[in-house]
């Protein structure tokens, strides 16, 4: 033990780092001074340059005019926590939001974290008074019913699950909003423990009545918790961590060391893979199978791990390592607030830097997608540019970002978004035949990207390329990304090769980002 009261055998630049992103993840504001960081952490600026360096040049972070932001991939240390569970992600959340749908109210999965709780999934409603918590974020102890069922350890009476009712009232920042009511019952699918976590329904206090409560809420919240234990006793965790590990093993950090040279802390940038290469079942791994997964020395990997169970992020129990809740104050929080905008502005900024158009990201709206709806868009300053802002809604058929979104869905999908269109000339230019319009699709499909040459007005020329949900060239395509610019300023040939390929790497890096943040919350548009 050092005379700090840390243990000798953790790792000092990694137990930095933990501090920046747990700060980081306290401070609600989108972006943070690098000065304010290392006042709030007492880490000296220049250690502390180093450290949010290192966590940037693994894609945790991202740094702009010396302000620290959060990137989508920060979801990977919360991914591993919650994938190991199963119970607050995956089937047993989609059961959450399926509760959530059938009663019309908000639903909420939390876990215990030591003496305090922990949100760690949310079915919302979209309503204007509603929670203001987010997945990540601690719940107040003294004022919902998660913490009471899980700091009780409530265990079961009488055949039937317990439940609490929440103190109505104004919480924290971010917190529940004055009227309303949370009710919840424990998740126990192992009866000899404690509860693994608390399913809680939320609402306003004038929605349910006593007699309501105890004869149609509670009911249903205890149907579902019953399902919610099967599934947790037939598939208690992952078997390992579903490709994720990818972003940080040995490849990946030596790559990282070779972009950022003398400034890569290497010592730090071990750990957060040993957080990600932590997502197993709910008994932990041992630290061998950890080395053997990340390419990464044993000696390295154990002492990530010691720094890791000195913060409460970890615990070993027989020799096996799990991770804790705690780790989902890592920034996840953050990132469940991150809407697809969010995540794709940084990449435009650099688009547009890099090549001087226009750039936009839009995603399906209307029946069969039959428009596109630009959420995101960043301009360029010169005299001739197409002015296009955000929320605006375009027909699908005659743009290249709707032909994007068209063709990438399945055949079946794209006969029927063929036959929702009701395609006009709406300049000499338009494709309004059909057949013709399928044959695109096809050849869009084929190549990956769709151009527009004065098809929606005279004068203006655009391309676009897909952005995937998923990882590699998989997943669904749900959005797209798309250069407009004056048609005299390239003719499609040289449009082509100056734009398509800044295009797909601004859709790749969108993509990165976004398969993290969309494994297991959904991303909303905007």
């Amino acid at each position: 033990m050092s005379t700090d009261g840390v243990p000798t055998e953790t790792v000092g630049p990694f137990l930095r780092g933990l501090a920046v992103l747990g700060e980081l993840a306290r401070i609600r504001a989108s972006a943070v001074p690098a000065g304010e960081l290392a006042g709030a952490t007492g880490i000296a600026r220049s250690t502390l340059d180093r450290t949010v360096g290192t966590l940037a040049e693994l894609g945790l972070l991202r740094v702009e005019d010396h302000r620290v932001a959060p990137t989508g991939a920060l979801a990977l240390p919360g991914n591993a926590f919650l994938a190991s569970t199963r119970g607050l992600s995956g089937p047993v959340g989609s059961l959450a939001d399926a509760l959530a749908e059938e009663v019309d109210e908000a639903v909420a999965l939390s876990v215990p974290d030591g003496a305090s709780v922990r949100l760690a999934h949310l079915a919302p409603r979209h309503r204007v008074v509603r929670v203001g918590f987010r997945p990540g974020d601690p719940l107040p102890m003294d004022r919902t019913a998660a913490a009471g069922v899980l700091s009780a350890g409530a265990r079961p009476t009488g055949g039937s699950h317990p439940h609490a009712l929440g103190t109505p009232g104004v919480l924290g920042e971010g917190g529940v909003e004055p009227g309303l009511v949370s009710v919840a019952v424990p998740l126990r699918p192992w009866p000899e423990e404690s509860p693994v976590g608390a399913l809680s329904v939320v609402y306003h206090r004038g929605r349910h009545d006593t007699d309501s409560l105890r004869s149609d809420l509670l009911p249903r919240m205890r149907e579902c918790a019953v399902a919610m234990e099967e599934r947790l006793r037939s598939d208690p965790g992952a078997d390992g961590p579903d490709d994720d590990h990818r972003w940080l093993d040995a490849t990946a950090l030596h790559a990282a060391k070779e972009r950022l040279g003398a400034g890569f802390v290497e010592s730090l940038a071990r750990g957060p893979a040993v957080i990600v290469a932590l997502e197993t079942g709910r008994h932990g791994t041992t630290p061998a199978a950890v080395s053997r997964l990340l390419d990464l020395p044993r000696a390295s990997v154990r002492r990530a791990l010691f720094s890791l169970r000195h913060t409460g992020h970890a615990v070993e129990e027989a020799g096996r390592w799990r991770l804790t809740p705690r780790v989902l104050g890592l920034g996840h929080s953050r990132v469940t607030r991150m809407t697809l905008a969010d995540i794709a502005r940084p990449h435009l900024v650099a688009l547009t830097a890099r090549v001087g158009e226009s750039a936009s990201l839009t995603v399906p709206a209307g029946p069969e997608g039959a428009e596109v709806r630009y959420v995101a868009r960043v301009a360029t300053e010169r005299i001739m540019s197409a002015e296009i802002g955000v929320g605006t809604r375009f027909p699908a058929y005659p743009t290249a970002s709707g032909r994007v979104l068209l063709a990438g869905r399945d055949p079946a999908g794209r006969v029927r978004a063929l036959r929702a269109l009701e395609p006009r000339p709406l300049t000499r230019h338009t494709v309004t035949d059909p057949g013709r319009l399928a044959a695109l699709l096809e050849e869009v499909a084929r190549d990956g990207y769709a151009m527009g040459n004065e098809e929606l007005e005279e004068g203006l020329r655009s391309i676009a390329v897909p952005v995937r949900d998923g990882r590699g060239g998989a997943g669904a395509v749900v959005a797209a990304v798309n250069l407009a610019m004056p048609a005299g300023r390239r003719d499609p040939r040289r449009a082509r090769a100056e734009l398509l390929p800044a295009l797909r790497r601004a859709a790749e890096g969108i993509e990165r980002e976004l398969a993290p943040a969309a494994r297991l919350h959904r991303v909303p548009t905007n």
